[in-house]
């Protein structure tokens, strides 16, 4: 009798467990129902939104998937781990005559920082001392361009933000900036053991404490923490710039496990969960949310930053296992791969 009280009693555990597994599961599927709901209403009342249809106004038989690397390591190469890329990458940059990377005769923090990325990347796979040199050459640059005093790589060049009524003054800065300045430092300090690029990145993390009208990058969606790549007044709230920001975090904070890092990125990551339903549309995803805080501004989406959203969530899907970025990982690829929305 007493063995079956007992098969009684571990089956019944096993069928609790089973409901509340369900039960978990029904209610990731109701939030993210009701935050697709909650973006399209706001998208509905918006009279400055433009229409998607992504069957029409979009082409994705030239874009290729991003190939995440499957074991990310922050001290190997960046989260696209292609050959291919590295060496095209690598190629077809235009160089000052100091070898420098320059985007459009102007220095940018996230050109320089991407060239240094991928010349690092081509040191690993090729095992080629000539492509670290390089590297190391963009992150002293980068140490150079540093505003010591508020850690800020500022941008010399006014810039009219897309989708806002906004143009940026010089000098600015951008979250993606720090992002990307950050994983090529964390590399290149674990490779030179130089506390110098240590002190850079530590620095570097003062505008991701501060918002934007004290002259930091923080903005707040509906009251979320958002690293801002284009630090508007309303928001901006980039989607690619917020997400190369949390992969520099945490490329920083797995070296070298500095806190303050570790928080902004676990504040990321929340936010990051809140914010995606309302990047979701028809048939691809958005790149930035001017439209809901801006009058008269289209919606602004692209077929190669759709992509990356698509690689950029595959990586930090395989960091923090969040389900709701394995949720937009195949409803956004499925958006590649039919052109409908599921």
């Amino acid at each position: 009798m007493s063995k079956v009280l007992k098969f009684v009693k571990n089956n019944i555990i096993i069928v609790i467990l089973s409901l509340i597994f369900i039960m978990i599961l029904i209610s990731f599927m109701f939030f993210n129902s009701k935050m697709n709901k909650m973006y399209h209403n706001i998208n509905k009342n918006t009279t400055n939104n433009e229409t998607l249809d992504c069957s029409v106004n979009c082409n994705f038989e030239f874009i290729d998937f991003i190939k995440v690397n499957p074991h990310y390591d922050p001290t190997k190469e960046w989260y696209e781990y292609s050959q291919d890329t590295h060496v095209k990458v690598y190629n077809s940059a235009q160089l000052d005559e100091n070898g420098i990377a320059l985007a459009n005769g102007k220095y940018n923090a996230v050109t320089i920082s991407q060239y240094g990325l991928n010349a690092y990347g081509r040191y690993i796979t090729e095992n080629n001392e000539e492509y670290l040199e390089v590297a190391i050459k963009q992150a002293d640059f980068l140490l150079e361009m540093q505003d010591k005093e508020t850690g800020n790589y500022y941008y010399d060049y006014d810039y009219a933000v897309y989708g806002s009524d906004e143009v940026l003054k010089a000098p600015w800065n951008s979250a993606m900036a720090v992002g990307n300045t950050l994983s090529l430092l964390t590399r290149i300090y674990y490779v030179t053991n130089d506390e110098k690029y240590l002190d850079a990145a530590i620095n570097s993390l003062k505008p991701l404490t501060l918002d934007v009208e004290d002259g930091g990058l923080v903005s707040y969606l509906f009251g979320h923490k958002f690293y801002e790549e284009y630090p508007t007044n309303k928001g901006n709230f980039a989607l690619n710039g917020f997400m190369f920001t949390l992969i520099g975090l945490y490329d920083f904070y797995t070296v070298t496990g500095n806190q303050l890092a570790g928080r902004l990125y676990n504040d990321g990551i929340e936010t990051l969960c809140f914010a995606l339903p309302f990047y979701d549309s028809v048939g691809i995803s958005l790149y930035h949310l001017s439209h809901l805080f801006y009058d008269n501004q289209p919606i602004h989406y692209s077929d190669k930053y759709h992509v990356i959203h698509i690689g950029q969530l595959e990586l930090l899907y395989q960091l923090e296992k969040e389900e709701i970025f394995k949720y937009y990982i195949d409803r956004w690829t499925s958006y590649v791969l039919t052109g409908e929305e599921k």
